[in-house]
């Protein structure tokens, strides 16, 4: 039977709680495999805070049966209730209410999110590191729209409770993320609002000012013009004031009514640093975050939507996303799995070996972290994997053999091809991925490569294993 289990770094500040077992944050792991959790209880009466801070903890975890299971809040009274809206918890209990009737309602409300736990193929693994993996698996496991909240405490203005402390509060990456998996179909968005972002730091806290378009000061007044109907002058309204009442300066006449002696046109500004006279003020934006000025059509603006799952997604949640990455780049280039690779190496040192007619060559680059280039480039992620698939059609064979390992190291039989003209073909290639990754991602680090000649020696484990080992640590 599903139980509520209170969370806490000091089990000696629980504050009269007998109805949830107690465990400790740091044993939380202990819990993994042998309790039949409803849901994780945290105190919230003393501080949301500190609550806070143990929700992030356990939303942090890499062990998918500990992060995705609900999270209520314990709470005293309502007062806090606009905090804990901000903190991403599933629900909250109140001590002031019948505790056994909440809890029962709760573990009924939770047990469709729980048995789709429980039915992860990995969710003992203590190993779940990728982001867009894991916010997938908690927007599919609530089974339900996952909306976003208005605040002033987010720099983007908006915020997805639930998800965000998968990316420990970054914006950017953050909505990156759901770029991406909207993309790919994972996810759908239903539309909620627009949202004007800083074009250098993702703040939705931007001041829009009125400047002199020849010296850009703010230093600047407005005033109406005046139209006398009856000849025709137009001029400055302070050309027109005479104490409380209006007299034209160039007929001297009374204007007594608008509409009939006069009307007001338009307004005239006038810059007090250069004593420019201008109809039109430039507009520009300045962010409160990192005083980055832009014109405002130069900022940002994003929509702001709803998100759910799609079929898709929650098939991709349930067995991972590991062909994401193979399916987008072999638009261009056949990639094939590490098992098929093993296997195509495995012939062609056989092949070697018995016609001894020629020589083959095995190649292996580290790349940047996939993943990283999923949070920073979000929905532009597709554009650069095409970019990186052409860079190496472009440059190997239909005879070649392509492969890659965790999506960040890839490995190249170059059949028929001698370790000189394969460090040849190498060099094109890293020189190639070396303009995409500046250009897209401004990293100016090495790309680490190695050539080595197929023979009967060749062992890929072992070659893997050293390559790692020299060039990542």
């Amino acid at each position: 039977m599903r139980q509520p289990y209170l969370v806490t770094d000091r089990l000696d500040e629980v504050t009269n709680v007998g109805f949830a077992l107690h465990v400790s944050i740091d044993k939380i792991h202990e819990l993994d495999r042998s309790a039949q959790v409803g849901f994780w209880l945290i105190e919230a009466n003393v501080s949301v805070q500190q609550a806070q801070h143990c929700l992030n903890i356990i939303r942090q975890q890499l062990i998918p049966n500990i992060y995705l299971r609900p999270i209520v809040f314990l709470s005293l009274n309502h007062e806090s209730d606009a905090e804990i809206k901000l903190s991403g918890c599933d629900a909250v209990l109140y001590q002031n209410k019948e505790i056994d009737t909440q809890i029962a309602t709760l573990i009924s409300k939770f047990e469709n999110t729980n048995q789709w736990i429980d039915k992860l193929p990995n969710r003992h693994q203590d190993s779940e590191t990728n982001q867009i993996l894991r916010t997938l698996r908690l927007i599919v496991s609530r089974n339900h729209e996952i909306a976003p909240v208005i605040t002033a405490h987010s720099v983007s203005g908006f915020i997805y409770p639930l998800l965000e402390t998968v990316t420990q509060g970054n914006d950017s990456s953050f909505f990156n993320i759901l770029d991406f998996l909207e993309t790919q179909k994972l996810i759908i968005g239903n539309f909620i609002s627009h949202c004007h972002l800083c074009c250098q730091c993702h703040c939705a806290f931007l001041n829009f000012k009125e400047i002199c378009p020849q010296c850009q000061s703010e230093d600047i007044n407005s005033e109406e013009l005046i139209h006398h109907f009856k000849c025709a002058h137009v001029a400055k309204k302070s050309a027109f004031q005479q104490k409380d009442s209006l007299y034209c300066p160039k007929c001297d006449r009374e204007l007594k009514h608008i509409g009939v002696d006069y009307d007001k046109p338009s307004v005239i500004n006038h810059c007090n640093r250069c004593a420019a006279d201008f109809q039109e003020a430039e507009i520009i934006t300045e962010c409160f975050n990192c005083h980055n000025s832009a014109a405002p059509e130069d900022q940002i603006n994003r929509k702001i939507k709803a998100y759910r799952a799609t079929a898709i997604g929650a098939n991709a949640a349930m067995f991972g996303l590991d062909n994401l990455f193979t399916k987008i780049i072999s638009s261009k280039v056949k990639f094939f799995t590490e098992a098929q690779f093993k296997q195509f190496l495995e012939i062609e040192i056989e092949r070697i070996k018995r016609y001894q007619l020629s020589t083959s060559s095995l190649g292996l680059i580290k790349f940047i972290d996939i993943e990283k280039i999923y949070l920073q480039q979000g929905e532009k992620s597709i554009h650069f994997f095409e970019e990186l698939s052409t860079i190496f059609k472009s440059i190997l064979r239909l005879s070649d053999v392509v492969s890659t390992q965790d999506q960040s190291l890839f490995m190249i039989i170059l059949t028929e091809t001698s370790k000189e003209n394969s460090l040849k073909a190498m060099k094109r290639i890293i020189e190639g991925l070396s303009v995409l990754l500046s250009e897209n991602m401004h990293y100016t680090g090495s790309i680490p490569y190695e050539i080595e000649e197929i023979n009967s020696e060749t062992n890929l484990d072992q070659s893997l294993e050293q390559f790692v080992k020299k060039h990542v640590g």
